[in-house]
């Protein structure tokens, strides 16, 4: 089962992600799952 998340970034994160994206060259669901991690990391410290 397929779920859909939308979500809204702030100008400086979603360049981020973009950058990510071209960069690495993975799918847009890889780097958002990546940076959804980093930052469930970061709110737990």
């Amino acid at each position: 089962m397929t779920k859909r998340l939308s979500v809204d970034f702030e100008d400086d994160v979603y360049k981020e992600f973009s950058k990510k994206c071209i960069e690495v060259d993975e799918t847009k669901s890889d780097v958002v799952r990546g940076l959804v991690t980093d930052w469930l990391d970061e709110s737990e410290e």
